[in-house]
């Protein structure tokens, strides 16, 4: 397998393609968004919000065609077949790397609806891609500190509210509700200081997949259980799109909705510790699975 060399002068023109292409289709969108707006209308909603989707995706295509054409990844897909273009996905992955999103939207792009991820509440400010994301109907979160929740308990509720409300939107199309559960990007560090049971990953967490599952149960068609692996080594952005001649792999375990016994046949998503339960054994063998893929 070639190693990946890294070059700053390609990772210069890819961030250049990047940037040029964000700034396109993003001033598409917020042009789409002034009638999105301006008419609460039903029918106006679906429309904009479909036209919205067709201009996100051709932005994801132009992502897709620089990665081939500056960085030349080798992409290992499996369990991509049987996917639905007109269904209602909750997809669960872990996460490693920025590069994780622009990963899992080539490798998911014409074969699921489009990909709607749960981001922090801060980057509504970055510069294009936090309006792009806000025009697009991504519910953003708080994220507060454990210790913030032990002095207000109450901050937790707002999140789930948003999870709620973004969802309910959800329904008017087919969508990939896409969440990282470990919540943040894994590191050594991150992993001892919670000191994770898992070699190579943190502690799922339940709040966000639990909350779609009861918003959203009677929508979803099946779990889509997604591991990510960098076999050369996980590496940041930057560092990512300055190589060449890489490896990524995606491995995709399409889970029924009935063999999931909290959700009880009725669609409703099972109390949280029934959906931690479940979690926690996801996590579990897509802890042994990473390693295989990373090895």
């Amino acid at each position: 397998m070639p190693q990946a060399s890294a070059n700053p002068l390609r990772g210069c023109l890819a961030l250049l393609l990047y940037t040029v292409n964000t700034v396109f289709w993003t001033s598409l969108l917020f042009l789409v968004a002034i009638p999105k707006l301006a008419i609460p209308v039903r029918a106006c909603q679906r429309f904009f919000a479909r036209l919205s989707v067709a201009l996100a995706n051709c932005w994801i295509c132009v992502n897709n065609f620089n990665l081939r054409l500056v960085n030349r990844v080798r992409w290992e897909f499996q369990g991509l077949a049987g996917l639905k273009k007109d269904a209602w996905y909750l997809l669960v992955a872990n996460h490693q790397s920025w590069m994780d999103i622009l990963v899992l939207q080539k490798a998911m792009l014409g074969r699921v609806p489009f990909l709607r991820f749960f981001i922090k509440k801060s980057l509504i400010w970055m510069p294009l891609l936090g309006q792009a994301w806000w025009v697009m109907d991504f519910p953003f979160l708080a994220r507060h500190s454990k210790e913030q929740l032990k002095k207000n308990p109450s901050l937790a509720k707002k999140d789930l509210k948003a999870i709620s409300k973004a969802c309910e939107k959800f329904k008017m199309l087919p969508t990939t509700v896409m969440v990282f559960a470990e919540g943040s990007r894994v590191t050594a560090a991150k992993r001892a200081l919670q000191e994770s049971p898992y070699a190579h990953l943190l502690k799922p967490k339940v709040g966000g997949i639990a909350r779609t599952l009861k918003t959203m149960g009677g929508h979803l068609d099946a779990v889509l259980n997604v591991t990510v692996a960098y076999p050369q080594g996980v590496k940041g952005f930057w560092e990512f799109i300055c190589s060449k001649h890489q490896t990524v792999r995606v491995r995709v375990e399409n889970v029924s909705l009935g063999s999931l016994p909290f959700l009880q046949g009725q669609g409703k998503g099972g109390g949280n510790a029934q959906v931690q339960e479940w979690l926690n054994g996801l996590w579990q063998d897509k802890d042994r699975l990473l390693g295989e893929m990373q090895s």
